[in-house]
């Protein structure tokens, strides 16, 4: 790369390997970017990562205060800087295989344990936080093989990976432990997750469910929108969904083409709730809970959606929907895919952790009392 030669070994991650681009007259900046030789003969598999930003670029904004980055690779080495660390997409995608993907995870787990014990060695007074999100990855993509009723799950492969999402959590105790060793009587340690985790086994294309029960309208001739809306009649479409949860009203005034005045949202959300909550796949529920949006405090500036879609077990948002299409058929469909752990539902079944070793801080804590208490044991 860039004229420098390195060697790769068959089945195994490259070091992070510098990648330099040209983006002006004398100007270069470097990203950086791992190599996964899958095989050699009989046929020739090469993988790289997604180029991440160098953790020698002074001025790219990865770290704050701005320059921390760098020194923190100076002090521990490089290290992933993007948002999603792990190559889940790639597994998912079935472009690399489940031993790659563990093995790249193990690595942003070594990554991310060193950085922690590095700035815990340092630390004095203040907050020390670290996120270890690879117990998440590991899940979204595994859990196949823990749910035998999954689509995808595959009893002869389950013999060798139903045990992954224990074992990354048995690696997790690991770094607990020596946290644990390392504390004074004085130190107050919180472990605390946004949510647990649950099955996907099935798809809800719930823009093709709006489509079907009059809230959405598509264009003259069209049996199915396309990605981004653009088949969308928007003078005729009450309702859309756009991400995971989510879904919006075409409010006139804040939509480009909203055909909703204000004294019809509040009948247009209740009859969406109600049916919603009826939908039904067979004989079992979809929805669990439909959460109006503006019953919920620091939702009320104009930017959440309307109404919070809180699915029931086992099922969850099409990535379709995500993007703003309306496949054409049945609103739901089976879970074909590797990421079959999701947490995208009702959070009352994928309640979230909280552990500390001072039993006062918290009685029942939820997500939002979390960073207040803190700051209260901090006397703020």
């Amino acid at each position: 790369m860039d004229g420098s030669a390195f060697t790769l070994e068959e089945g195994r991650w490259s070091a992070w390997v510098p990648v330099p681009f040209k983006v002006g007259f004398l100007r270069t900046v470097t990203g950086m970017c791992r190599f996964y030789l899958e095989s050699i003969k009989p046929e020739f598999k090469l993988y790289v990562t997604p180029v991440n930003l160098s953790n020698h670029m002074k001025l790219m904004p990865v770290s704050h205060p701005l320059g921390y980055g760098q020194q923190l690779a100076e002090a521990v080495g490089p290290y992933a800087t993007l948002g999603m660390a792990e190559d889940a997409n790639a597994l998912n995608d079935e472009i690399i295989g489940e031993e790659a993907f563990l093995s790249g995870c193990e690595l942003v787990m070594a990554e991310r344990e060193k950085i922690f014990f590095h700035e815990l060695a340092r630390f004095h007074q203040g907050i020390l936080a670290c996120v270890f999100d690879t117990t998440d990855r590991v899940q979204h993509l595994f859990w196949r093989y823990l749910d035998g009723e999954h689509p995808r799950h595959d009893p002869g492969e389950a013999q060798e990976y139903a045990a992954v999402v224990p074992r990354v959590y048995q690696r997790m105790d690991g770094v607990l432990g020596k946290v644990l060793a390392r504390l004074d009587g004085d130190t107050l340690l919180i472990v605390c997750s946004d949510h647990g985790f649950t099955s996907f086994r099935r798809s809800v294309h719930l823009n093709t469910w709006l489509v079907h029960n009059g809230f959405m309208a598509l264009k003259e001739g069209k049996q199915a929108g396309a990605p981004l809306f653009a088949d969308v009649d928007w003078p005729r479409t009450a309702a859309f969904a756009f991400g995971l949860n989510s879904l919006f009203l075409n409010i006139a005034g804040r939509e480009p083409q909203g055909c909703l005045d204000g004294g019809e949202l509040g009948a247009v959300k209740e009859e969406l709730a109600v049916k919603l909550k009826a939908m039904t796949d067979g004989a079992n529920s979809v929805i669990k809970e439909v959460y109006d949006s503006g019953g919920i405090s620091g939702l009320g500036d104009g930017m959440a959606p309307d109404l919070i879609i809180g699915y029931n077990t086992g099922y969850r948002t099409s990535w379709q929907t995500a993007l703003g299409e309306a496949p054409a058929g049945a609103f739901t469909e089976d879970n074909l895919g590797k990421w079959s752990g999701d947490h995208c539902c009702a959070p009352q079944l994928v309640p979230g952790i909280f552990l500390t070793n001072q039993r006062t801080i918290l009685s029942k804590p939820q997500v939002q009392d979390i960073s207040p208490a803190i700051l209260d044991y901090l006397g703020f």
